[in-house]
């Protein structure tokens, strides 16, 4: 476990009885989506290339479960995301969605867009359902821990601007 309490290391690939991909989401599960980003974090700052994130937390609405928002989700994000893009299930229902080769202004404008597509359906108090943050490497960091904190910082921004 790290500062933020999230699982760094997972169990052995080489094992079949391991599940790599969540089976109600399709979504990577949170120790393998740790490893590709660790993964990628590596190979991004050993090339000098570009590496975003992207974080989306569900705010459930009135009779909702957050698992059925997320489970509901996962398709669609696993349709926008490019081939070598990593989206996965991170601090239990946070969806993180790794971007190699993305600089910060296309995480921005995938963020905006994420923001708009998931952010239509809102609480009676007008409260989005998903919020949604992003960091880039090495602007918000040059670890997994923290781009992940800077995204989720972002979330809690997001919140106030749509409050």
């Amino acid at each position: 476990m790290n500062l933020l309490g999230l699982k760094t290391k997972g169990p052995n690939l080489d094992r079949p009885d391991e599940v790599l991909f969540d089976p109600q989401t399709d979504l990577y599960v949170s120790w393998y989506l740790r490893r590709r980003l660790t993964e990628e974090v590596a190979r991004a700052t050993r090339y000098g290339r570009p590496l975003s994130l992207i974080a989306c937390v569900p705010q459930a609405l009135p009779g909702e479960s957050i698992r059925q928002l997320v489970k509901q989700g996962g398709p669609f994000f696993r349709r926008l995301l490019r081939h070598g893009d990593h989206a996965g299930l991170l601090e239990g229902e946070v969806v993180a969605i790794g971007l190699p080769e993305t600089p910060a202004s296309g995480a921005r404008v995938l963020a905006q867009r994420l923001r708009t597509e998931l952010g239509v359906r809102r609480t009676p108090e007008g409260r989005r359902v998903w919020l949604v943050g992003w960091a880039s490497l090495p602007e918000h960091g040059a670890s997994v821990d923290a781009l992940v904190q800077a995204a989720l910082e972002a979330t809690k921004e997001s919140r106030l601007r749509a409050a």
